[in-house]
């Protein structure tokens, strides 16, 4: 009766996403822009000498819960595009598209269901990744140092988380494309919008559509991967619609 939610309700995942990117962004731009030493040496106010002041500025907690919420947010987003790719490739979700975008003989060529295996255990992985590491803290230097950020740890997860994410985004835009491309000869009168034909149109000039059986998707997917840390469909779409989030 009504579509699932990673379609119906793409916009208020997004949303939030969004926002937590906007704060994140804050948070970091006042870090960086913070005094971080220890201890803070300032001149006196009557102009004779300095005064020395030990304090707390270089604490990470701030940048560690950001990249706490980082990681969160960009798994929540390769989340829902991971449950749209496996709609993409089961005939009983995908309103008679082919079994896993499959194209030449049946039973010789498989189409993409490695692939959406992939882009599971990427979820997966980043479900795990996206655990807060800024609540554990373990004391170091004698318990004078007895409450830590643990804020590299962090970021290097939700780097990991990003960069994961980045696969999985790109691969529903291969998949989407590949599903465009299989039905232009059936839905014929269909007429794609301004932004999305760009994007079609984008990812088709640097990834040929798969019509002839399997092949070797790994360059796909690399490819795919490329894209979206370009930015190179996002500009055909800007180009096309112009200013977008």
């Amino acid at each position: 009766i009504q579509d699932v939610y990673s379609l119906r309700c793409a916009p208020q995942v997004y949303g939030p996403v969004f926002d937590a990117l906007d704060y994140i962004d804050t948070i970091i731009e006042k870090e960086t822009n913070s005094a971080t030493d220890n201890p803070l040496i300032f001149n006196k106010e009557d102009g004779e000498g300095f005064e020395i002041i030990s304090g707390g500025n270089f604490h990470g907690q701030y940048l560690a819960q950001a990249m706490d919420l980082l990681a969160m947010a960009i798994t929540d987003l390769g989340s829902i595009c991971e449950r749209r790719i496996a709609r993409l490739i089961d005939p009983t979700l995908s309103w008679g598209l082919p079994r896993n975008l499959m194209s030449g003989v049946r039973g010789v060529n498989t189409g993409y269901p490695v692939v959406q295996c992939s882009m599971s255990s990427l979820v997966m992985e980043n479900r795990t990744l996206s655990m807060p590491g800024s609540v554990d803290s373990i004391p170091s230097k004698g318990n004078s140092e007895d409450h830590i950020s643990n804020s590299t740890w962090c970021a290097r997860k939700a780097m990991t988380v990003v960069q994961n994410t980045q696969y999985i985004v790109g691969v529903e835009m291969l998949l989407a494309a590949q599903a465009l491309t299989m039905t232009e000869d059936l839905l014929k009168e269909f007429q794609l919008g301004q932004g999305t034909q760009a994007a079609y149109a984008e990812i088709r000039r640097q990834i040929p559509a798969c019509l002839d059986g399997d092949r070797w998707f790994h360059d796909d997917v690399r490819a795919a991967h490329d894209f979206v840390v370009s930015g190179s469909v996002r500009e055909a779409v800007i180009a096309a619609i112009g200013t977008m989030v």
